[in-house]
C-alpha cells in the first residue's frame, strides 16, 4: 500500500466533508441575510404606518414595537 501525503489542498477522502462544510456555512450566511432583510423591511413598513396614522395611541404602539424589532434585531455580542 503506498503512503499518501497531500502536498497542496486536501486530499480526495476529505473533500465531502469540507463540501458539506461550506455548503452549511454558506447556507446558514445566506438564511442570516434574509432575516436581517425580512426585519429592516418590517422596520421601515411599521415606520411608514406609524408616519401615516392619525390616530395617537395608535403611533405610539407602532413607535413601541418598532423600538422592540431594533432592540431585539441588535442584540449584544451578534455580528451582521
Amino acid at each position: 500500500m503506498a503512503m499518501h501525503v497531500a502536498v497542496k489542498g486536501i486530499s480526495s477522502h476529505q473533500r465531502p466533508a469540507w463540501m458539506k462544510y461550506r455548503k452549511t456555512k454558506l447556507e446558514q450566511r445566506e438564511q442570516k441575510e434574509e432575516a436581517f432583510e425580512a426585519v429592516v423591511a418590517l422596520l421601515q413598513e411599521t415606520e411608514l404606518q406609524q408616519e401615516h396614522e392619525v390616530d395617537s395611541a395608535k403611533r405610539d404602539e407602532f413607535r413601541r414595537r418598532r423600538q422592540e424589532m431594533e432592540d431585539t434585531s441588535s442584540a449584544p455580542g451578534e455580528r451582521r
